[in-house]
């Protein structure tokens, strides 16, 4: 079965970036899908967030469809504030 890779993605936060240009952080919020269990079916949502290197600023709230399957995710490690590591999904033009 061919996932979907058209997305809506929201723009939560647009931050200036120390080498030009302006960072994007996007949430695509899932609208659920149904999981089998064994104690019976769930509803499993969830939100994934991406980010994306920009060259102009873009207002916090704006969304749009965006087809992932031009894009290279691309993992990168980052530690929190909080010393927890995690992985940030960057989107690139493929």
């Amino acid at each position: 079965m061919k996932r979907n890779s058209i997305v809506t993605l929201a723009v939560t936060k647009c931050t200036s970036s120390k080498n030009g240009g302006y960072v994007l952080t996007l949430v695509h919020k899932s609208e659920g899908v149904l999981v089998a269990t064994p104690f019976g079916n769930t509803i499993k949502t969830g939100i994934t967030t991406y980010y994306m290197k920009v060259d102009e600023p873009i207002e916090v709230g704006f969304d749009a469809p965006i087809d992932l399957s031009g894009y290279d995710i691309v993992e990168r490690p980052f530690t929190t504030n909080d010393n927890v590591d995690i992985d940030l999904k960057w989107l690139h033009i493929k």
